[in-house]
C-alpha cells in the first residue's frame, strides 16, 4: 500500500517495507528542501492532535530524504507524517493507518472497585480486559467521567501509566492533587468527585485492543458518591474467627473498610512460629471481604496475620496514616498490624 499528498508542490509517500508487515513502514519525501525536517506523529483520532515526533532516522537519498521508523507501528493507529521548512513552515503532511491484526473486540471484564457506593475522595480505579490492551498515553482522554447531567469533570486524571505485565489491568488513578485538602491543585480545580452525586465512568469506544481492535461501542460504568473518607483502616476492628484444623477452609475476614483489593493479597499474610505460610486470595462479593486459603491443610497452634502498613483503603488511607495527614496534628493511636488467631 502506498499514499502520497502534495502541499506547496512537496510529496510525501508511505510505503510498506517489501517483505515485512503492513507495521514496518518508510516515509519518501520528495522535491524536499535540503533544509526542511521531516518527522512521523501518532495522531490522536478523537481530537486530530498529533503527539511528539516519533525516534526515526531520518537520511538524505538523492534528491530524496527517507524517514524510517526505529520501531514498528501500532495496529489500527493513525500516523501523520509532517515534512517542515527550517522556519516552522508545515509544506506537507501524510496520514497512513496501519490495519489492525484482526480478532474479536476487547471486552471490559471488571471494574474495581466492585461498590455502587464510593467514597468522594476515591483514589483509584482498576480496569480489567480480556486481552492486553493498546497502550500510550492517550488512553486519558479516552477514559472520562460523566455527572448525572453528562457533563465530563475536567481533567481528573493523574496521567501516569499503569499496566499490569500483559496489559490487561489498567490502573486509574484520580489526581491526588484533587483530592489532598489544602492542596494547590484542589483549590483551584475543585476536588473531580462531589459527595451525593451520580456519576458515570466511560471508557470511550475507540479505545483500542494491542491488536488494534476498537472496543466499538462505548463502556459504562456508574457510581454514586458517599462523603470523602478520612478515616484509617485498622485491622484490629476486621471480623474473623479462628480456622478449622486438618482442613483448607478458608480464613474468613471482614472489614468495616472497603480494601483496595490489589493491595490485599501483597500487604495481608499468614504466619506461623514466625514462618510464613503459603495462602491463596479470593475477594468476596464486596470490596471489604476477602478469604485466604492455605496451601496445606491448617495445624492446631496459633497463627499470626500480619498487615503492611502499605496496605489501602479505597481513598488512600493506610493503617499508619491518613492519605492527606496534616502532619502537625497529634499522632494517632498505632495500628495494631498483627492479628492472632487459632487453629482449632
Amino acid at each position: 500500500m502506498t499514499t502520497g499528498a502534495i502541499l506547496a508542490s512537496v510529496m510525501l509517500i508511505i510505503s510498506q517495507v517489501p517483505g515485512d508487515d503492513p507495521h514496518a513502514i518508510v516515509v519518501w519525501a520528495d522535491n524536499a528542501p535540503a533544509d526542511s525536517v521531516l518527522t512521523l506523529h501518532l495522531v490522536d483520532e478523537a481530537t486530530d492532535e498529533i503527539g511528539p515526533a516519533m525516534f526515526a532516522k531520518v537520511e538524505q537519498e538523492g534528491e530524496r530524504l527517507k524517514l524510517t521508523p526505529s520501531f514498528k507501528l501500532s495496529p489500527g493507529s493513525m500516523y501523520r507524517a509532517v515534512i517542515q521548512s527550517k522556519g516552522g513552515k508545515v509544506l506537507s503532511i501524510q496520514d497512513y493507518v496501519t490495519p489492525s491484526l484482526g480478532g474479536p473486540p476487547p471486552k471490559l471484564t471488571e471494574v474495581y472497585p466492585r461498590s455502587k457506593k464510593l467514597p468522594a475522595n476515591l483514589l483509584k480505579f482498576y480496569l480489567y480486559f480480556d486481552q492486553p490492551m493498546r497502550e500510550g498515553r492517550e488512553i486519558f482522554d479516552q477514559i472520562h467521567i460523566e455527572d448525572a447531567s453528562g457533563q465530563r469533570v475536567h481533567a481528573p486524571w493523574r496521567r501516569l501509566e499503569l499496566w499490569n505485565a500483559d496489559a490487561t489491568r489498567l490502573t486509574l488513578w484520580i489526581h491526588p492533587g484533587r483530592i489532598k485538602r489544602g492542596v494547590n491543585l484542589r483549590k483551584q480545580l475543585g476536588p473531580v468527585l462531589l459527595p451525593y452525586k451520580d456519576y458515570t465512568l466511560v471508557i470511550d469506544k475507540s479505545v483500542r485492543s494491542a491488536k488494534g481492535i476498537p472496543f466499538g461501542e462505548d463502556q459504562r460504568h456508574t457510581f454514586f458518591t458517599l462523603p470523602e473518607d478520612h478515616e484509617r483502616p485498622l485491622p484490629q476492628t476486621w471480623e474473623r474467627q479462628d480456622v478449622i484444623a486438618g482442613t483448607r477452609l478458608p480464613l474468613e475476614v471482614i472489614s468495616p473498610d472497603p480494601l483496595d483489593h490489589a493491595l490485599v493479597p501483597r500487604y495481608v499474610k499468614i504466619y506461623r512460629k514466625g514462618k510464613p505460610v503459603q495462602t491463596t486470595f479470593s475477594l468476596g462479593e464486596q470490596d471489604n471481604q476477602f478469604s485466604l486459603f492455605p496451601c496445606k491443610p491448617w495445624e492446631p497452634v496459633e497463627y499470626e496475620m500480619r498487615v503492611g502498613k502499605q496496605l489501602e483503603d479505597l481513598a488512600g488511607n493506610t493503617p499508619e496514616r491518613v492519605f492527606d495527614t496534616d502532619l502537625s496534628a497529634p499522632e494517632e493511636i498505632p495500628a495494631q498490624l498483627v492479628i492472632l488467631f487459632q487453629g482449632k
